[in-house]
């Protein structure tokens, strides 16, 4: 009964549970709200507003959601993953996860049966001007149409102008503000505890605000100058290591800071806080507190009875910290050090130093000053200390070494080096030559070999070879070619360069004269002619109608004077031309040509043909030959005094020459009317003219210029002349004086010769006659007898007074060091050896009975 009970109660259990599962399924899957979706697994459903693709891994959902208030619907695209994203659904909406598949599809109308698919938005336009601001536009285009109106293609929007601050511009191209010339930017400052530093219970514009307190509900704020925060706020100070932190308390139960309990700084930052409760005194022993505080006694705070006796310290102390950009003179900061003065500039700013300073700013001491470099070294400073530039020829720290070029051996072949200021000289020996005594003296630079031979350098010598004609050491006389006799039959020779010229007597050609001249070569019978060589002669035999030794003449039919009347008459081939005389016309110029055929006369005359001529009979009115002239009434010269006349029908009018007035401008104008003369002048008419006669010191023709007195040239030897009232003054070159600058100036009288030397006195010059050993303008130079080099043999020259010494190198003695010292006269040589002096050696011979061995 037990064990059937049992059983009884164990399938309704699982029955129930099954029965619940089902249900629970069933109610998940049929639950519908505004958000909720149907799954299936290979099924899409078209009743539900929104159509899901499930698969079992991964599933894709195309939803088109609708919503009453929604103008457009929105077609997404989601993935659902176990990785990427998740979807619950209950009776309050459905949340998801999902990736859009594309930006391009964004909006389309609500249609029935499609969709309007448009692509996304342009980028916004630019502005025509970045600065001035403007209206800006985007668009986008229809994908896919659809079935009905698709959504709005264009937006705009209104961009404000740019404001820059002051001594600032905006630049059009950028849009950006920049300073003006000579302005920088600043967007770095300082923030100075306590002065910039306020408490407030709101946000106050223009100023870095931080929320550090709500109490009772009143918010309170620490706010300063700068654009960035200068401290953080926490409820935990010792979760940042590198800050430190103080602790807000008031003066009741020390909570009542509802926002962060702690304000810090960094550990490095020169500013620190310290939250102080005095209450109504300074706490004993802070009666001289260093710190300087500020309270809350500026602000209007409901709980000011709990915070009024609240302080936030700390040392005074300037902050660098970011503040709002604007452009400032560069010398505003004064970045000059050591009284340097500053100018702005376009890129910034530069210092003038006063002596002794260098460096940007001014701020490095100059070592240069004064110059320790000698011998026109260059100083340049180096921080603490200096280095000099040396001149070539010197080194040293100081450039107080002269540098011995010798040093180097840079003579060659034996030459003597003689060391010189930043130089060397090298005294060559014989064939040598060139800076370094390193070059063969080249024998053929003075181009011996003439002719174009070649020439070819040797040891103190050069071989010529000679061009074809040319022969002798230099190649310089010509070879006679006239030698061999080489032109014949008596024929004259003309030697020439490489070459020879024969002139052949007459009837003789050829280079040599041996050949019979062809005088019918040259075709000398013309027009068809037969020629026939003679000796030194030819003959021709013309063609009918030619004539001549050549057969070049035509025959003349114009012999026979066929043209009349004075015609001209031209020869042609068997013919002739005549070129009448006017009047005649016809093939031999016999004929009178009629000159009224062509009706010459004009206006109605009447025409008589006469020999080349014709004469008109004019109606009246008319004139001419033609008559085709109307009569000139101006004829007759009814305008006087050099007038002009211009004809009309039967008048004339007169247009008159300066000074003449009238009809036939023959009155004379009056000059004087319009008193010309100044200064008080007497004016006289004349004809188109007048003259004015000047009171005295006036000239010229209105009696208006001054006299004068330079005209004269008072002044001499090119001195400048000024006009003066009634006077002048002479403006004298150098070397003359007085009134007229006509006195020669003496140049010796300021004694410029030194030493006792002799002055002579020249125009604007002197010349010194110096004493021996002086020489220079003024004969304060020493003369230089080391100049002309008289010691030899590498011999140092030491100047003197009027004199100089040489010192020998070894080898050579004498006042020039120019004889050789005879080494010999010590007697080295021992035991019978012969001495024989040599140049810097000893050449010992020893002799002995079996003979002379050389040591």
């Amino acid at each position: 009964m037990k064990i059937s009970t049992l059983l009884v109660l164990s399938l309704c259990i699982i029955l129930v549970f099954f029965i619940s599962n089902v249900s629970s399924k069933s109610k998940r899957h049929t639950t519908k709200s505004p958000n909720s979706h149907r799954h299936h697994t290979t099924h899409r459903h078209s009743q539900s507003h929104h159509t899901h693709t499930t698969h079992h891994t991964t599933h894709r959902h195309h939803s088109t959601h609708t919503t009453p208030s929604a103008k457009y619907t929105y077609r997404r695209t989601y993935r659902r993953s176990t990785r990427r994203g998740t979807r619950r659904h209950s009776r309050r909406g459905t949340r998801r996860t999902y990736r859009r598949r594309s930006s391009s599809y964004r909006t389309t109308p609500k249609t029935p049966l499609n969709d309007c698919i448009v692509s996304g938005w342009s980028s916004w336009s630019a502005p025509v001007n970045k600065c001035l601001g403007g209206q800006q536009t985007r668009s986008r285009i229809i994908v896919d149409k659809g079935a009905s109106e698709c959504p709005h293609l264009e937006e705009s929007k209104v961009c404000q102008p740019v404001e820059c601050g002051l001594n600032a511009k905006c630049e059009q191209e950028s849009g950006q503000c920049k300073c003006k010339d000579g302005f920088m930017m600043k967007n770095k400052g300082t923030v100075s505890w306590p002065a910039d530093f306020t408490f407030a219970t709101e946000e106050i514009k223009g100023k870095m605000c931080q929320k550090i307190c709500d109490a009772y509900y009143d918010p309170i704020y620490l706010c300063h100058a700068g654009k960035t925060a200068l401290f953080t706020l926490t409820d935990d100070p010792h979760v940042k290591h590198d800050e430190q932190c103080t602790e807000f308390r008031d003066n009741k139960d020390h909570g009542n800071c509802k926002y962060k309990k702690y304000i810090c700084t960094k550990k490095d930052s020169n500013l620190r806080f310290d939250w102080h409760y005095w209450g109504l005194s300074w706490p004993k022993g802070h009666e001289h507190q260093i710190d300087e505080c500020i309270g809350f006694g500026n602000t209007k705070l409901a709980s000011s009875s709990i915070w009024k006796n609240n302080f936030l310290c700390g040392t005074p102390v300037n902050v660098t910290t970011d503040i709002e950009p604007k452009c400032i003179n560069p010398c505003e900061e004064k970045p000059c050090k050591n009284n340097g003065q500053c100018k702005a500039t376009k890129a910034g700013y530069e210092c003038k130093c006063k002596d002794g300073w260098v460096g940007k700013d001014c701020e490095t001491k100059n070592k240069c000053q004064p110059n320790p470099c000698q011998n026109g070294g260059s100083c340049v400073n180096t921080g603490n200390s200096y280095v000099c530039k040396c001149q070539d020829g010197f080194a040293g720290q100081n450039c107080d070494n002269v540098v011995d070029k010798c040093k180097s051996t840079p003579c060659k072949n034996g030459a003597t080096c003689l060391n010189g200021q930043n130089d060397y000289n090298c005294t060559c020996k014989p064939g040598w030559e060139g800076k370094d005594c390193d070059k063969d003296v080249d024998e053929c630079k003075s181009t011996p070999c003439k002719n174009g031979a070649t020439c070819l350098n040797g040891q103190n010598d050069y071989n010529c070879t000679c061009k074809p004609g040319w022969e002798g050491k230099d190649c310089d006389k010509d070879v006679d070619e006239c030698k061999s006799t080489p032109c014949k039959n008596g024929a004259t020779c003309l030697n020439g360069q490489n070459d020879y010229n024969c002139t052949c007597k007459p009837g003789w050609e050829g280079k040599d004269c041996d050949k019979d001249v062809d005088e019918c070569k040259s075709m000398p019978c013309k027009n068809g002619a037969t020629c026939l060589n003679g000796q030194n002669d030819y003959n021709c035999t013309c063609k009918p109608g030619w004539e001549g030794k050549d057969c070049d003449k035509d025959v003349d039919e114009c012999k026979s004077t066929p043209c009349k009347n004075g015609a001209t008459c031209l020869n042609g081939q068997n013919d002739y031309n005549c070129t009448c005389k006017p009047g005649w016309e016809g093939k031999d110029c016999d004929k009178d040509v009629d000159e009224c055929k062509s009706t010459h006369c004009k206006n109605g005359a009447t025409c008589l043909n006469g020999q080349n001529d014709y004469n008109c009979t004019c109606k009246p009115g008319w004139e001419g030959k033609d008559c085709d002239k109307d009569v000139d009434e101006c004829k007759s010269t009814p305008c006087k005094n050099g007038a002009t006349c211009l004809n009309g029908q039967n008048d004339y009018n007169c247009t008159c020459k300066s000074g003449w007035e009238g009809k036939d401008c023959d009155k004379d104008v009056d000059e004087c009317k319009s008193t010309p003369c100044k200064n008080g002048a007497t004016c006289l008419n004349g004809q188109n003219d007048y003259n004015c006669t000047c009171k005295p010191g006036w000239e010229g023709k209105d009696c208006d210029k001054d006299v004068d007195e330079c005209k004269s040239t008072p002044c001499k030897n090119g001195a400048t002349c000024l006009n003066g009232q009634n006077d002048y003054n002479c403006t004298c070159k150098p070397g003359w004086e007085g009134k007229d600058c006509d006195k020669d100036v003496d140049e010796c009288k300021s004694m410029p010769c030194k030493n006792g030397a002799t002055c002579l006195n020249g125009q604007n010059d002197y010349n010194c006659t110096c004493k021996p050993g002086w020489e220079g303008k003024d004969c304060d130079k020493d003369v230089n007898e080391c100049k002309s080099t008289p010691c030899k043999n590498g011999a140092t020259c030491l100047n003197g007074q009027n004199d100089y010494n040489c010192t020998c190198k070894s080898g050579w003695e004498g006042k020039d060091c120019d004889k050789d010292v005879d080494e010999c006269k010590s007697t080295p040589c021992k035991n019978g050896a012969t001495c024989l002096n040599g140049q810097k050696r000893l050449q010992l011979y020893l002799q002995t009975r079996m003979g002379r061995q050389r040591l």
